[in-house]
Parts: C-alpha cells; structure tokens; sequence
C-alpha cells in the first residue's frame, strides 16, 4: 500500500500542467511516441535563459539580410543609372541616323494621304506637295538642329598677289585671269618671291619697290623675256630690282643696261637696245613715275602708246627707233614737258602731230622721220630749243623756213 501511494504522489508531483509550455510541448511529442513521463530526463528540460539568447541571434539575423537587401538595391540602381547615362550618348551620337530612319517612316506613312505641316506653317499630303512640284517632307527632328561648321577657305598666293594688284589698279583683272597672260606669270613669280606681299604694316617705301618690282616683272614677260639676247640678271630671285642689269665702261664713262636706280632706289633707267624685244608696250609701265630715260632701239616692240605713259612727268629721253609702233601721237604727251630727245623714227606712226607737243618746251632732238605722219608743223611752234629735227619720208605739208624754229641747226 506504501508502494503504491509514493507512486501516485510521485505522479501527480510531474503533472503536464506542472511544467512550462516548451515542457508541454516536450511531453506531449514524448507522450505521442508511446513514451511514458518517466522517461523524461532532466536534460531534455529548458535551461533558464537559453530563450531569450535565441531571440537575439534571430533579431541579428534578420539586421543582417536587411543590409544586404538595401545593398544589392543601392548597387542595382546605380547600374541602371549607369545604363541610361550610356543609352543617351548612343541616342544623341546617332541622331543623324535617327532622323534618317525617322524620315524614312514619316514618308512612308504619310504616303497613305495624311496632312503634314512644313517648316514654313504650309500644310498638304506628300502627293499635294509632288504635284505642285515640292520636293519630299522632312518630319520634324526630336534634336535641336546644329549649325553646320564653316569650313575654312583656303587661298593661294598667287590669289592674294592678284588680288592686291586689282586693288591697287596696277593691272586689269581680265588680264590677271587670262592664262599664260604676262600678268598671270608677273603673279606667280611674285608670290614666290623673297620679298613678301605688302600689308598695311608694310612701310610706303617698300610697297612702292615691291610694286616696281612686279612692274619690271609684267614688262618682262610683255616683251618675251625668255628669249631675249641678254636677260641682264631679270627675274633673279635674289637679287634687288635695281640689280636687274649690267654695268659697262665706255669712252664716255659708265653705261647702263636693263634696269638703273635713282638714289632712292626708285627705277630710273630701262636700256634694252638691240636686244630681241618683241612684244607690245605693257600699260603697267605708267607706274613707274620716276623713270627719266626709256631705250628701246632696234627691237621689234609693236601696238601703239600705253596711256598711263602719261604718268612718266620725269623722263628725259625716250628712244623707240627701229621698231613697229603704230597708230598716232598721243595727246597727253603734252605731259612729258621735261623730254629733251624724243626719236620715234623707222615705225609706223601715223596721223597728225597733236597740240600737246606745244608743251615740249624743253626737247632739242625729235626724230619723226620714216613714219606715216601728216598734216602741218604748227603745234612744234613752242619748241624753240630744238636743235635737231628730222622729218624726212612722211606726208608733212607745211613747209619750214629760217623763222619756223631760229634755234633749228639741222632739219
């Protein structure tokens, strides 16, 4: 009876109700696999604790895969940033090409009739705009339009030497434009020339030598330079202008040939006698308003005077015979009031001798024989200087007595 009453009370001491509900429920699976209450141990009972130090690893748990979601977001938004940043430069570099295909589809669509807009605020369908004769619409570009970049023009200069020289008037552009012309090639020398196109840091004096400088050069060319007897250091690039010639002593002294200088450096002589001179007289000459002795003898120089040889107001001796100069004297010779000798014999002047010669009040030898001239004497009735005159073998009319010209000592 002992026995039995222990047992109960030892039972009814580890009553389910008894114990804590992790000890229910550990009973209870114990109790569903046929196990009895004895066999519970004092092990398989909950430490005191062990709970709420398994709430903590879990609370840390979850902190740590949340910082790893928030990670992985932040690194997914930035690549898809990073993929629309390269999306856009793709979309503006290829914006030519876009419009291309974008035309290509507004074409096509608009093909079936629908109304567009132009630029211009005009309306229609692409075949109103093909009948009127319009050309093809272009839609509107999503991309703001670029102005094209200027592309810069290249001069020669070859250019910019004619350029200055039509600026300057020193020669026509029809002769600058002509191929082959003495101009074009005066052009081309002078731009490859060591003394440099001037500009309006240049000083006037060197402007003034570059220009006589293309002057020699047009005169050059003008009178088939190339074959010439003797160039006379023409066209050497390294040398001055004025060093365009040769010195010779004579008897009488020094004597010049091809180009002299004045002491400024200024042309003032140009002797090319007998020295195969074929060509017409270049108005360009007239530029060279210091010159004061001018010497063609014996050449075959033909057309008639330039007029811009009125310009040369300094010369003293001209020198033309024995050539082919035709049509008359010109009137503005009057302008050449300081010449002293004048032979224009042996060419083919013609016509009457113009009031203008009533200026030369200064020239003692004239040489109009062997000519074409006509007509009276009167107008070299101021000419009371001269001293020689030879009028032989032309059609002159007026006779010549002692009281024509006192001075005359040979006629």
């Amino acid at each position: 009876m002992m026995d039995e009453e222990l047992a109960g009370r030892a039972t009814k001491t580890l009553g389910v109700g008894d114990l804590p509900l992790e000890g229910k429920k550990s009973v209870m699976d114990f109790q569903s696999n046929n196990t009895s209450s004895r066999d519970i141990q004092e092990s398989d009972l909950p430490i005191e604790g062990e709970g709420d130090q398994r709430m903590i690893v879990a609370s840390d748990n979850k902190k740590t895969t949340k910082k790893k979601r928030c990670l992985i977001i932040t690194l997914v938004v930035m690549l898809l940033i990073l993929i629309g940043v390269c999306v856009g430069v793709v979309v503006t570099l290829s914006g030519g090409k876009d419009k291309s295909g974008d035309s290509e589809k507004f074409t096509a669509a608009s093909g079936n009739g629908d109304s567009i807009t132009m630029n211009d605020g005009s309306s229609g369908t692409v075949d109103d705009l093909i009948d009127s004769g319009g050309s093809s619409p272009k839609p509107p570009s999503p991309f703001p339009a670029r102005n094209p970049t200027p592309v810069p023009i290249t001069r020669t200069k070859v250019e910019d030497v004619k350029d200055y020289v039509i600026s300057r008037q020193i020669s026509k552009r029809e002769d600058l434009t002509r191929d082959g012309s003495p101009q074009d090639l005066a052009a081309m020398f002078m731009a490859e020339d060591v003394y440099p196109l001037p500009d309006e840091t240049t000083f006037y004096n060197d402007t003034i030598f570059w220009t006589e400088r293309y002057v020699a050069t047009v005169f050059y060319y003008s009178m088939g330079g190339k074959s010439w007897t003797n160039e006379f250091n023409f066209l050497t690039p390294n040398m001055t202008t004025c060093q365009w010639g040769q010195t010779y002593m004579r008897p009488s002294g020094l004597f010049r040939v091809g180009i002299g200088c004045t002491r400024n450096f200024r042309i003032g002589d140009i002797t090319l006698d007998q020295n195969n001179l074929v060509g017409s007289l270049p108005a360009e000459l007239g530029f060279l308003s210091e010159i004061r002795y001018f010497s063609i003898i014996s050449n075959s120089v033909s057309g008639t005077f330039p007029d811009r040889l009125k310009y040369w107001r300094k010369l003293i001796i001209f020198d033309a015979y024995a050539n082919s100069l035709s049509g008359e004297i010109p009137e503005w010779i009057a302008n050449w009031s300081t010449i002293r000798s004048i032979r224009l014999s042996s060419n083919e002047l013609s016509g009457t001798l113009p009031p203008g010669m009533k200026n030369l009040t200064e020239v003692s030898f004239m040489f109009l024989d062997d000519n074409l001239f006509e007509g009276s004497l009167d107008n070299l009735g101021n000419c009371r200087k001269l001293t020689s005159l030879y009028l032989e073998d032309n059609d002159f009319e007026q006779k010549v007595d002692s009281n024509f010209l006192p001075n005359l000592n040979l006629l």
